[in-house]
């Protein structure tokens, strides 16, 4: 019968929409080479139904036990945890791939860090706001971060990066994220907005962004989404 009928295709949809969804989950969270391309859903639903079907744990401070801090005997970084243990004025180096998947990371400001992805990557990375200033790192101020890759989904008001939401004075060397990015306005695939002064000139070197960038308003970008005072 007709009745029959319509029940048959809408659990049809139904089964259609979870592998769908169960696909870009999978892409995202284990980084493949898929590259998130997806054709039948608009990116702010996909993000949007990436976070709704989260279950996320917060992330605790670790202290990071390996390293001293300095240049010769950077401290280094194994747990996502570690991550919140950042502190100013010391060398950081990653020392094994960080799956952030299963956590609620809520990234902070920085200011003078010297930060060395050193080959390995961070994945899983979720992070979903209704403030400005977001990206793995909210700020970074005067830093230097090298061979940092990133994967994951971040979604926020204004001002979002996959590496950081804003840089001033600040090196970002042989970066890329990968994922989905989505914003209203000053959004950029790495960086939400590059603040200087002319004086203090941040620089973007040999770097990547990988992502689907979404924006709803004005300074949207591929890397980056508005640069002020810097040459």
């Amino acid at each position: 019968t007709m009745k029959k009928l319509i029940i048959c295709l809408c659990t049809l949809i139904c089964v259609f929409s979870a592998l769908i969804g169960g696909a870009i989950f999978n892409s995202v969270e284990n980084n493949t080479e898929e590259n998130y391309e997806v054709s039948t859903l608009s990116l702010p639903n996909v993000a949007n139904d990436l976070f709704e079907n989260r279950r996320l744990t917060s992330l605790r401070r670790e202290l990071i036990e390996e390293g001293d801090g300095t240049e010769k005997n950077p401290y280094i970084i194994t747990t996502p945890g570690q991550i919140l243990d950042l502190a100013r004025g010391n060398y950081y180096k990653l020392g094994a791939d960080l799956n952030f998947g299963m956590y609620e990371y809520r990234p902070d400001t920085f200011s003078d860090i010297n930060f060395d992805g050193n080959g390995y990557s961070i994945t899983g990375v979720f992070i979903g706001s209704a403030n400005n200033n977001i990206g793995f790192f909210r700020e970074l101020e005067d830093s230097v971060i090298t061979n940092l890759h990133v994967t994951g989904v971040i979604r926020g008001s204004g001002i979002i990066g996959g590496i950081a939401g804003i840089i001033s004075g600040t090196q970002l060397i042989n970066c890329s994220f990968s994922g989905y990015i989505y914003g209203e306005e000053y959004v950029g695939g790495l960086v939400g907005q590059v603040n200087d002064p002319a004086r203090n000139n941040s620089e973007i070197i040999n770097c990547a962004n990988k992502a689907n960038v979404y924006g709803e308003g004005d300074y949207i970008g591929g890397l980056v989404g508005d640069v002020t005072g810097s040459t």
